[in-house]
């Protein structure tokens, strides 16, 4: 039987995160004693763990992902006891009233969906006035390669639907619906070559995916060969920290 593809892509797990995402959290705890946030297509929780392993989550009340897929859901509820988990569609979460979180993160989710300005017009519905989005995809210039194909074109992930042309592009659409960058940056992707031969070994069905995710926290000679890594041609990572435009609505 054929796997689906949530058993062999895994999330890796990580003490570390985004500098940039850890600079909003960090500006949402000094304004508030308690604060919810929400990771919308959290996958298995890495980004939330990172945070957590980080120690920015100690004034986090509500702590929530949001994700289709349920073994990823709980992947999550398993690595991080305090979070709850629900299993939507990021473009439409019905179980959760506007303006329910102070942060809301959206990590290399944007460029899987079919409607990418849905998906921002939920994130402001669901931000708090004085919140921060933390927002970030991928940016492909024109000489970009990998070995993956989608609709024909070379993709970083072949279960992209679109790959941003310029860091213009993407805080374009971001300002067009509601949301307003404070601070935009972009890193060229580098790709562990020990997360690439795990990959492998997880498709040959020579190790289970749930029992590697997390193998870099466990295993300290394994994680000093995660810094071997090789760039991918004409790839970056677009983050991006937002506010609520003041003037944008709650869209239905």
């Amino acid at each position: 039987m054929k796997k689906k593809w949530e058993h062999y892509s895994v999330h890796f797990y990580s003490t570390q995160v985004a500098a940039l995402l850890k600079t909003a959290v960090e500006k949402v705890a000094k304004k508030r004693d308690r604060f919810d946030i929400l990771d919308l297509g959290c996958g298995d929780g890495r980004m939330l763990f990172g945070l957590q392993q980080e120690g920015v989550l100690r004034q986090a009340g509500n702590i929530t992902g949001v994700d289709i897929s349920e073994v990823r859901i709980n992947r999550l509820k398993q690595n991080i006891q305090r979070a709850v988990g629900i299993i939507s569609d990021a473009c439409s979460v019905t179980e959760m009233k506007d303006k329910s979180f102070d942060m809301i993160i959206c990590s290399q989710v944007i460029e899987h969906v079919p409607n990418d300005a849905l998906l921002v017009k939920e994130i402001v519905r669901l931000l708090r006035p004085d919140g921060y989005a933390y927002i970030s995809s991928v940016v492909k210039r024109k000489y970009g390669l990998w070995i993956y194909r989608n609709r024909g074109k070379f993709r970083v992930d072949p279960t992209h639907v679109r790959e941003y042309e310029s860091t213009e592009e993407f805080t374009r659409l971001l300002k067009s619906n509601g949301l307003m960058p404070e601070e935009v940056v972009l890193v060229p992707i580098k790709y562990s070559i020990s997360e690439i031969i795990i990959r492998l070994l997880i498709l040959l069905n020579i190790y289970r995916s749930d029992n590697v995710s997390d193998i870099f926290r466990r295993h300290s000679f394994v994680n000093s060969l995660r810094r071997i890594s090789i760039p991918v041609p004409g790839y970056s990572v677009v983050e991006a920290v937002c506010r609520a435009n003041a003037l944008s609505k709650v869209y239905d």
